[in-house]
Protein backbone atom coordinates (compact mmCIF):
# COMPACT_ATOMS: atom_id res chain seq x y z
CA UNK A 1 0.00 0.00 0.00
CA UNK A 2 1.50 3.42 -0.95
CA UNK A 3 2.71 5.44 2.01
CA UNK A 4 0.26 8.35 1.49
CA UNK A 5 -2.75 6.00 1.62
CA UNK A 6 -1.26 4.19 4.62
CA UNK A 7 -0.79 7.54 6.35
CA UNK A 8 -4.35 8.51 5.52
CA UNK A 9 -5.90 5.44 7.08
CA UNK A 10 -3.53 5.62 10.04
CA UNK A 11 -4.88 9.10 10.65
CA UNK A 12 -8.47 7.93 10.23
CA UNK A 13 -8.36 4.97 12.56
CA UNK A 14 -5.46 5.67 14.93
CA UNK A 15 -5.81 9.45 15.22
CA UNK A 16 -2.33 10.10 13.81
CA UNK A 17 -1.56 13.55 12.36
CA UNK A 18 0.44 12.28 9.38
CA UNK A 19 -1.65 12.36 6.20
CA UNK A 20 -1.53 13.59 2.61
CA UNK A 21 -2.98 16.99 1.76
CA UNK A 22 -6.33 16.58 0.02
CA UNK A 23 -7.45 18.63 -2.95
CA UNK A 24 -11.03 19.90 -2.78
CA UNK A 25 -13.14 20.04 -5.93
CA UNK A 26 -16.46 21.88 -6.16
CA UNK A 27 -18.70 19.98 -8.56
CA UNK A 28 -22.14 20.80 -9.92
CA UNK A 29 -24.99 19.41 -11.94
CA UNK A 30 -27.95 21.09 -13.61
CA UNK A 31 -31.50 19.74 -13.75
CA UNK A 32 -30.42 16.25 -12.67
CA UNK A 33 -27.68 15.98 -15.30
CA UNK A 34 -24.16 14.60 -14.85
CA UNK A 35 -21.84 15.80 -12.10
CA UNK A 36 -18.98 17.93 -13.45
CA UNK A 37 -16.25 20.18 -12.17
CA UNK A 38 -16.70 23.29 -14.33
CA UNK A 39 -15.83 26.90 -13.61
CA UNK A 40 -19.21 28.35 -14.59
CA UNK A 41 -22.87 27.45 -14.93
CA UNK A 42 -24.80 29.96 -17.06
CA UNK A 43 -28.51 29.32 -16.48
CA UNK A 44 -32.00 30.76 -16.57
CA UNK A 45 -34.28 31.07 -13.54
CA UNK A 46 -36.04 27.87 -14.60
CA UNK A 47 -32.91 25.78 -14.09
CA UNK A 48 -31.83 24.02 -10.89
CA UNK A 49 -28.14 23.79 -9.99
CA UNK A 50 -26.85 21.57 -7.18
CA UNK A 51 -23.30 21.80 -5.80
CA UNK A 52 -21.29 18.98 -4.27
CA UNK A 53 -17.90 18.60 -2.65
CA UNK A 54 -15.40 16.04 -3.95
CA UNK A 55 -12.11 15.28 -2.19
CA UNK A 56 -9.08 14.03 -4.12
CA UNK A 57 -6.31 12.13 -2.34
CA UNK A 58 -3.18 11.11 -4.18
CA UNK A 59 -2.41 7.39 -3.96
CA UNK A 60 0.77 7.68 -5.99
CA UNK A 61 2.52 10.24 -8.15
CA UNK A 62 0.12 9.50 -11.01
CA UNK A 63 -3.12 8.25 -9.44
CA UNK A 64 -5.71 9.54 -6.98
CA UNK A 65 -8.80 8.39 -5.15
CA UNK A 66 -11.92 10.58 -5.17
CA UNK A 67 -14.22 10.62 -2.16
CA UNK A 68 -17.74 11.91 -1.62
CA UNK A 69 -19.46 12.47 1.71
CA UNK A 70 -23.17 12.19 0.99
CA UNK A 71 -25.71 9.67 2.07
CA UNK A 72 -26.09 6.63 -0.23
CA UNK A 73 -28.79 8.38 -2.27
CA UNK A 74 -26.38 11.30 -2.83
CA UNK A 75 -23.56 9.10 -4.13
CA UNK A 76 -22.21 10.72 -7.27
CA UNK A 77 -20.90 7.56 -8.91
CA UNK A 78 -18.84 9.15 -11.67
CA UNK A 79 -17.76 12.79 -11.96
CA UNK A 80 -16.07 14.65 -14.81
CA UNK A 81 -12.98 16.41 -13.45
CA UNK A 82 -11.14 18.35 -16.12
CA UNK A 83 -10.87 16.11 -19.15
CA UNK A 84 -11.30 12.82 -17.33
CA UNK A 85 -14.19 10.96 -15.77
CA UNK A 86 -13.42 9.54 -12.35
CA UNK A 87 -15.15 6.95 -10.20
CA UNK A 88 -15.98 8.20 -6.71
CA UNK A 89 -15.95 6.32 -3.43
CA UNK A 90 -17.88 6.92 -0.22
CA UNK A 91 -15.65 8.33 2.51
CA UNK A 92 -14.85 5.36 4.80
CA UNK A 93 -14.37 7.27 8.04
CA UNK A 94 -16.23 9.81 10.11
CA UNK A 95 -17.63 12.60 7.97
CA UNK A 96 -15.34 15.67 8.15
CA UNK A 97 -16.56 19.19 8.79
CA UNK A 98 -17.89 20.75 5.58
CA UNK A 99 -18.48 24.51 5.23
CA UNK A 100 -19.93 26.38 2.23
CA UNK A 101 -19.26 30.01 1.34
CA UNK A 102 -20.46 32.68 -1.05
CA UNK A 103 -17.63 34.88 -2.34
CA UNK A 104 -19.07 38.30 -3.13
CA UNK A 105 -17.72 41.67 -4.28
CA UNK A 106 -17.73 44.67 -2.00
CA UNK A 107 -19.57 47.12 -4.24
CA UNK A 108 -17.40 50.17 -3.56
CA UNK A 109 -14.38 51.33 -1.61
CA UNK A 110 -15.10 51.64 2.07
CA UNK A 111 -13.07 54.75 2.86
CA UNK A 112 -11.13 56.27 -0.03
CA UNK A 113 -11.97 56.20 -3.73
CA UNK A 114 -9.51 55.64 -6.58
CA UNK A 115 -9.63 59.15 -8.12
CA UNK A 116 -7.78 61.68 -5.94
CA UNK A 117 -9.24 64.56 -7.97
CA UNK A 118 -12.80 63.55 -6.96
CA UNK A 119 -12.37 62.32 -3.36
CA UNK A 120 -16.09 61.74 -2.68
CA UNK A 121 -16.32 59.13 -5.49
CA UNK A 122 -15.88 55.74 -3.78
CA UNK A 123 -17.09 53.40 -6.53
CA UNK A 124 -14.52 51.53 -8.58
CA UNK A 125 -12.89 53.37 -11.48
CA UNK A 126 -10.12 52.55 -13.96
CA UNK A 127 -10.25 56.07 -15.43
CA UNK A 128 -10.74 59.53 -13.99
CA UNK A 129 -14.45 60.06 -13.44
CA UNK A 130 -16.75 62.83 -14.73
CA UNK A 131 -16.24 65.94 -12.64
CA UNK A 132 -12.49 65.43 -12.57
CA UNK A 133 -10.22 67.87 -14.46
CA UNK A 134 -8.70 64.71 -15.95
CA UNK A 135 -12.08 63.09 -16.77
CA UNK A 136 -11.86 59.85 -18.82
CA UNK A 137 -8.05 59.65 -18.69
CA UNK A 138 -6.78 56.20 -17.77
CA UNK A 139 -5.60 55.65 -14.17
CA UNK A 140 -5.05 51.87 -14.09
CA UNK A 141 -7.01 48.84 -12.97
CA UNK A 142 -8.75 49.57 -9.69
CA UNK A 143 -8.49 46.54 -7.34
CA UNK A 144 -11.92 45.09 -6.58
CA UNK A 145 -12.40 43.91 -3.00
CA UNK A 146 -14.26 40.74 -1.97
CA UNK A 147 -15.78 39.23 1.13
CA UNK A 148 -16.57 35.63 2.02
CA UNK A 149 -19.87 34.80 3.70
CA UNK A 150 -20.53 31.41 5.33
CA UNK A 151 -23.88 30.13 4.05
CA UNK A 152 -26.33 29.55 6.92
CA UNK A 153 -27.80 26.08 7.27
CA UNK A 154 -25.18 24.33 5.14
CA UNK A 155 -22.71 23.11 7.76
CA UNK A 156 -21.73 19.48 7.05
CA UNK A 157 -23.97 19.36 3.99
CA UNK A 158 -22.40 17.30 1.21
CA UNK A 159 -24.62 18.97 -1.42
CA UNK A 160 -26.41 22.32 -1.54
CA UNK A 161 -28.78 24.06 -3.93
CA UNK A 162 -27.01 27.02 -5.55
CA UNK A 163 -28.57 30.45 -6.05
CA UNK A 164 -27.45 33.96 -6.97
CA UNK A 165 -29.06 35.78 -4.03
CA UNK A 166 -26.56 38.15 -2.36
CA UNK A 167 -26.01 37.58 1.34
CA UNK A 168 -26.72 41.18 2.32
CA UNK A 169 -30.39 42.04 2.06
CA UNK A 170 -29.68 45.57 0.82
CA UNK A 171 -28.18 44.00 -2.33
CA UNK A 172 -30.75 41.20 -2.70
CA UNK A 173 -33.13 43.16 -4.92
CA UNK A 174 -33.52 41.28 -8.18
CA UNK A 175 -35.18 37.93 -7.50
CA UNK A 176 -31.98 35.91 -7.54
CA UNK A 177 -30.77 37.16 -10.93
CA UNK A 178 -27.09 37.81 -11.58
CA UNK A 179 -23.76 36.36 -10.51
CA UNK A 180 -22.65 34.41 -7.45
CA UNK A 181 -19.38 32.62 -6.71
CA UNK A 182 -18.95 29.69 -4.33
CA UNK A 183 -16.25 27.96 -2.30
CA UNK A 184 -16.30 24.92 -0.02
CA UNK A 185 -13.98 23.91 2.81
CA UNK A 186 -13.40 20.45 4.25
CA UNK A 187 -11.70 20.06 7.63
CA UNK A 188 -10.21 16.61 8.09
CA UNK A 189 -7.82 15.51 10.85
CA UNK A 190 -8.14 19.05 12.18
CA UNK A 191 -6.70 20.58 9.00
CA UNK A 192 -8.88 22.66 6.63
CA UNK A 193 -8.60 22.29 2.86
CA UNK A 194 -10.54 24.55 0.51
CA UNK A 195 -11.60 24.89 -3.08
CA UNK A 196 -10.40 28.07 -4.87
CA UNK A 197 -11.71 31.01 -2.89
CA UNK A 198 -11.34 34.67 -1.97
CA UNK A 199 -7.57 34.81 -2.41
CA UNK A 200 -7.82 33.83 -6.08
CA UNK A 201 -7.73 37.35 -7.50
CA UNK A 202 -5.75 39.24 -10.10
CA UNK A 203 -5.71 42.81 -11.41
CA UNK A 204 -9.07 42.27 -13.15
CA UNK A 205 -10.90 40.93 -10.10
CA UNK A 206 -11.77 37.44 -8.88
CA UNK A 207 -10.39 34.66 -11.08
CA UNK A 208 -12.42 32.11 -12.97
CA UNK A 209 -10.82 29.43 -10.78
CA UNK A 210 -13.80 29.85 -8.45
CA UNK A 211 -17.12 28.27 -9.31
CA UNK A 212 -19.38 30.94 -10.80
CA UNK A 213 -23.17 30.70 -11.06
CA UNK A 214 -24.80 33.08 -13.56
CA UNK A 215 -28.60 33.33 -13.50
CA UNK A 216 -30.46 35.30 -16.18
CA UNK A 217 -34.16 36.03 -16.46
CA UNK A 218 -34.64 34.35 -19.86
CA UNK A 219 -32.92 33.89 -23.23
CA UNK A 220 -33.76 37.34 -24.63
CA UNK A 221 -31.25 40.18 -25.00
CA UNK A 222 -32.69 41.84 -21.92
CA UNK A 223 -32.57 38.49 -20.15
CA UNK A 224 -28.82 38.28 -20.75
CA UNK A 225 -28.48 41.83 -19.43
CA UNK A 226 -29.87 40.60 -16.09
CA UNK A 227 -26.75 38.40 -15.83
CA UNK A 228 -24.93 41.55 -14.71
CA UNK A 229 -26.76 41.99 -11.41
CA UNK A 230 -24.33 41.62 -8.48
CA UNK A 231 -21.44 42.79 -10.70
CA UNK A 232 -19.63 45.89 -9.35
CA UNK A 233 -19.76 49.11 -11.32
CA UNK A 234 -16.30 50.00 -12.65
CA UNK A 235 -15.98 53.31 -14.48
CA UNK A 236 -13.88 52.54 -17.55
CA UNK A 237 -14.20 48.76 -17.21
CA UNK A 238 -12.23 46.66 -19.67
CA UNK A 239 -13.17 43.72 -21.89
CA UNK A 240 -11.83 41.05 -19.55
CA UNK A 241 -13.80 42.41 -16.61
CA UNK A 242 -17.06 42.54 -18.54
CA UNK A 243 -16.56 39.11 -20.13
CA UNK A 244 -15.75 37.50 -16.77
CA UNK A 245 -18.48 39.42 -14.93
CA UNK A 246 -16.07 41.00 -12.45
CA UNK A 247 -16.79 44.65 -13.27
CA UNK A 248 -18.85 46.65 -15.74
CA UNK A 249 -19.71 50.20 -16.78
CA UNK A 250 -22.81 51.39 -18.57
CA UNK A 251 -21.65 50.84 -22.16
CA UNK A 252 -19.93 47.52 -21.43
CA UNK A 253 -23.16 46.15 -19.93
CA UNK A 254 -25.03 46.96 -23.15
CA UNK A 255 -22.37 45.40 -25.37
CA UNK A 256 -21.53 42.53 -23.00
CA UNK A 257 -25.17 41.43 -22.85
CA UNK A 258 -25.29 41.42 -26.65
CA UNK A 259 -22.07 39.38 -26.87
CA UNK A 260 -23.48 36.80 -24.46
CA UNK A 261 -26.88 36.75 -26.20
CA UNK A 262 -25.49 36.23 -29.69
CA UNK A 263 -22.28 34.44 -28.68
CA UNK A 264 -20.62 37.25 -30.59
CA UNK A 265 -17.26 39.02 -30.54
CA UNK A 266 -18.86 42.42 -31.20
CA UNK A 267 -16.22 44.91 -30.05
CA UNK A 268 -16.71 46.89 -26.87
CA UNK A 269 -17.13 50.63 -27.30
CA UNK A 270 -18.18 53.72 -25.37
CA UNK A 271 -21.58 55.43 -25.40
CA UNK A 272 -20.79 57.62 -28.39
CA UNK A 273 -19.57 54.54 -30.21
CA UNK A 274 -23.02 53.00 -29.68
CA UNK A 275 -24.63 56.15 -31.08
CA UNK A 276 -22.45 55.90 -34.19
CA UNK A 277 -22.81 52.15 -34.71
CA UNK A 278 -26.37 51.17 -33.76
CA UNK A 279 -29.68 51.77 -35.51
CA UNK A 280 -31.49 54.93 -34.39
CA UNK A 281 -35.10 54.38 -33.32
CA UNK A 282 -35.72 58.09 -32.66
CA UNK A 283 -34.17 61.45 -33.43
CA UNK A 284 -32.81 63.55 -30.58
CA UNK A 285 -35.40 64.01 -27.83
CA UNK A 286 -35.40 65.86 -24.51
CA UNK A 287 -36.34 64.85 -20.99
CA UNK A 288 -38.40 66.87 -18.59
CA UNK A 289 -37.40 66.73 -14.93
CA UNK A 290 -40.19 64.14 -14.50
CA UNK A 291 -38.63 61.93 -17.19
CA UNK A 292 -41.23 62.63 -19.90
CA UNK A 293 -40.12 62.89 -23.53
CA UNK A 294 -40.30 66.10 -25.55
CA UNK A 295 -39.46 66.77 -29.19
CA UNK A 296 -37.97 70.22 -28.64
CA UNK A 297 -35.55 71.86 -26.24
CA UNK A 298 -38.29 74.29 -25.19
CA UNK A 299 -40.19 71.29 -23.78
CA UNK A 300 -43.41 72.23 -25.60
CA UNK A 301 -44.11 69.29 -27.93
CA UNK A 302 -44.79 65.92 -26.34
CA UNK A 303 -43.01 62.95 -27.93
CA UNK A 304 -44.85 59.63 -28.09
CA UNK A 305 -42.47 56.68 -28.37
CA UNK A 306 -43.84 53.16 -28.18
CA UNK A 307 -42.39 51.02 -25.44
CA UNK A 308 -40.24 48.02 -26.37
CA UNK A 309 -38.23 46.09 -23.80
CA UNK A 310 -34.50 46.06 -24.51
CA UNK A 311 -34.36 49.32 -26.45
CA UNK A 312 -31.19 51.29 -25.69
CA UNK A 313 -31.46 54.86 -24.38
CA UNK A 314 -28.43 57.14 -24.44
CA UNK A 315 -28.12 60.33 -22.37
CA UNK A 316 -26.37 63.64 -23.01
CA UNK A 317 -26.60 65.63 -19.77
CA UNK A 318 -27.08 69.33 -20.41
CA UNK A 319 -24.29 70.34 -18.03
CA UNK A 320 -21.74 68.07 -19.74
CA UNK A 321 -18.85 69.97 -21.36
CA UNK A 322 -18.22 69.33 -24.18
CA UNK A 323 -21.68 67.98 -25.04
CA UNK A 324 -21.65 64.26 -25.76
CA UNK A 325 -23.54 61.10 -24.86
CA UNK A 326 -22.06 59.80 -21.63
CA UNK A 327 -24.56 57.32 -20.20
CA UNK A 328 -26.67 54.46 -21.52
CA UNK A 329 -29.45 52.23 -20.15
CA UNK A 330 -31.87 49.54 -21.35
CA UNK A 331 -35.65 49.81 -21.25
CA UNK A 332 -36.60 47.15 -18.70
CA UNK A 333 -40.24 47.45 -17.57
CA UNK A 334 -43.11 49.60 -18.82
CA UNK A 335 -45.50 51.28 -16.39
CA UNK A 336 -48.40 49.85 -18.38
CA UNK A 337 -49.31 52.64 -20.79
CA UNK A 338 -47.30 51.27 -23.72
CA UNK A 339 -45.18 54.43 -24.18
CA UNK A 340 -41.78 55.51 -22.88
CA UNK A 341 -42.20 57.79 -19.86
CA UNK A 342 -40.95 58.84 -16.46
CA UNK A 343 -42.45 55.93 -14.51
CA UNK A 344 -40.82 53.28 -16.69
CA UNK A 345 -37.91 51.22 -15.30
CA UNK A 346 -34.47 51.03 -16.93
CA UNK A 347 -31.52 48.70 -16.32
CA UNK A 348 -28.08 50.29 -16.20
CA UNK A 349 -24.68 50.28 -14.51
CA UNK A 350 -22.71 53.21 -13.18
CA UNK A 351 -21.41 54.53 -11.04
CA UNK A 352 -22.75 51.73 -8.86
CA UNK A 353 -23.36 48.08 -9.74
CA UNK A 354 -25.98 47.06 -12.33
CA UNK A 355 -29.36 48.21 -11.03
CA UNK A 356 -32.84 49.45 -11.92
CA UNK A 357 -33.98 53.09 -11.92
CA UNK A 358 -37.04 55.00 -13.09
CA UNK A 359 -36.62 57.26 -16.12
CA UNK A 360 -37.88 60.12 -13.97
CA UNK A 361 -35.14 59.62 -11.38
CA UNK A 362 -32.46 62.26 -11.02
CA UNK A 363 -29.77 59.97 -12.45
CA UNK A 364 -31.53 60.22 -15.83
CA UNK A 365 -33.75 63.30 -15.83
CA UNK A 366 -31.86 65.67 -13.55
CA UNK A 367 -33.54 69.07 -13.61
CA UNK A 368 -34.79 68.56 -17.15
CA UNK A 369 -33.34 69.41 -20.53
CA UNK A 370 -31.08 66.38 -21.00
CA UNK A 371 -30.86 65.05 -24.55
CA UNK A 372 -31.69 61.41 -25.23
CA UNK A 373 -32.03 59.03 -28.15
CA UNK A 374 -33.32 55.49 -28.48
CA UNK A 375 -31.23 52.91 -30.34
CA UNK A 376 -31.51 49.23 -31.15
CA UNK A 377 -29.31 46.42 -32.37
CA UNK A 378 -29.92 45.91 -36.08
CA UNK A 379 -31.90 42.77 -36.87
Amino acid sequence: MPFCRLALFAGMFLGLRVHPDPKIHLCSRVNGGPWEEVSCRDLTQRDRCVLSVLMELETSSSTSDYYVFGEPEDDQGTVTVGRKTVQTKPWPGKRPTIEWFKVEPIMKHRFKGPDPTVPWFRWYANAHVPGSPKAYKWMGLDPIQYVEHRIPGTINRATILADAHPTLLLHDLYDGLGVMRYAVQVTIFGKPSKSPSIKCVNDYGIKDDLFKLVVRRDDSYLGYATSYFNVPGVFGSVKRQSDQLTGVDCADLVVGAYRRWKNSDYPYTNVNGLVNQLKHVTDVLYLTKEGELREDNAMKREAKVKWKAGLIMVFDYKDTTPRSYVHVALLYEDDGDGFVGGKDTLLHAGPKEAHLSRLGDACFAGNGGNRVMLLTWSP
